[in-house]
């Protein structure tokens, strides 16, 4: 890092994001970015990073090599967790929710009516059942004076949330969508529906298959590291695999910043894998970042087949709302 930073930083900047550098050098990226041309200034700023690295290795987070130790993931997967919990409590939107007519056990209560044997004890509406049997002039409670609630049932969301880790998503736009899909995760298993996640370059990086199980989703996102290509029909057919066994709603949230590059026809390649897709019933959105003409044009073809959603994004703190309002889409259907 330190000699991408003195060689280049701007590009060092692209490459780490700013707040890998200001954690890991105690300075604000602008004051480095003013001073790193200075000899005196390059001793200290290698001296505080090699400080800053002995110290990870001393409190476990990092190997002698430099690897990040278990203790370092897991803490690392705990900060996502906390940042969603903090921003969650500030959150006052509400999308609605996703709702379908027959009873089930972890539905919404609606009106209540007259109990009948094999209702759940914990469904009993207790203030209406006491009205009922005042009503009726009793100072007992008969069974049929018994009210209890009808559920409606949320049908069953998977969803799988591809992550483009090629080079070029280094630096702010990896950190932001790692957030993003922590609060996506976050909201879809509040709402007891299932994530998965694909991270993929020019191969599968990372894979989780759908769960309800927030760590198992979250952990994996911590590991990634950056690849040169992109191979977006790659990660559609790996997403596709992870809904073999669901029911309800399967839907592949497609999170890239630029085009399919590990074929010479990539239209054709991404969109084979799109359309196979579509025959097992699964939708797909494309959240493109900063996307050119033609990569803007292979992700709406993508949409209009898939029925999915497209959201052109050029300010990265967008990306989070982007995200959420796609799931909120879904709770509608």
């Amino acid at each position: 890092m330190f000699e991408q930073m003195v060689k280049n930083y701007q590009n060092a900047k692209k490459l780490f994001g700013e707040t890998m550098i200001r954690e890991l050098t105690g300075y604000d990226p602008k004051y480095i970015d003013k001073n790193v041309k200075i000899p005196e200034f390059q001793r200290e700023l290698k001296k505080r990073i090699k400080q800053k690295i002995d110290d990870l290795k001393e409190k476990e987070f990092l190997k002698e090599s430099g690897l990040i130790t278990s203790k370092g993931l897991d803490t690392a997967a705990l900060l996502l967790i906390n940042e969603e919990y903090e921003h969650s409590k500030t959150e006052k939107s509400n999308f609605g929710e996703h709702i379908h007519t027959s009873a089930d056990m972890f539905g919404d209560r609606t009106e209540a009516r007259a109990y009948k044997k094999g209702d759940k004890y914990k469904d009993i509406a207790i203030k209406q059942t006491i009205t009922r049997a005042i009503k009726r002039g009793r100072k007992e409670l008969h069974s049929e004076d018994l009210q209890t609630y009808e559920r409606e049932s949320q049908q069953k969301i998977n969803i799988v949330y591809a992550l483009d880790a090629s080079g070029s998503m280094r630096g702010e736009k990896l950190r932001l969508a790692k957030k993003a899909g922590v609060s996506l995760a976050s909201k879809a298993l509040k709402d007891r529906n299932k994530v998965g996640l694909v991270v993929f370059g020019s191969a599968i990086e990372e894979k989780v298959n759908l769960t309800s199980d927030f760590i198992s989703f979250v952990r994996p996102l911590t590991r990634i590291t950056p690849h040169q290509e992109t191979d977006i029909a790659l990660a559609i057919t790996q997403s596709t695999e992870l809904f073999q066994k669901e029911t309800g709603v399967k839907h592949i949230v497609l999170i890239t910043d630029g085009l399919h590059t590990t074929s010479d026809n990539p239209t054709k390649e991404v969109m084979t894998k799109v359309l196979q897709a579509v025959s097992q019933g699964i939708t797909i959105s494309v959240v493109g970042i900063s996307l050119d003409d033609v990569g803007l044009k292979l992700a709406q073809n993508i949409v209009d087949h898939s029925k999915g959603k497209l959201y052109a994004v050029k300010d990265l703190e967008h990306m989070r709302s982007v995200i959420i309002a796609d799931y909120a889409a879904l709770q509608q259907i």
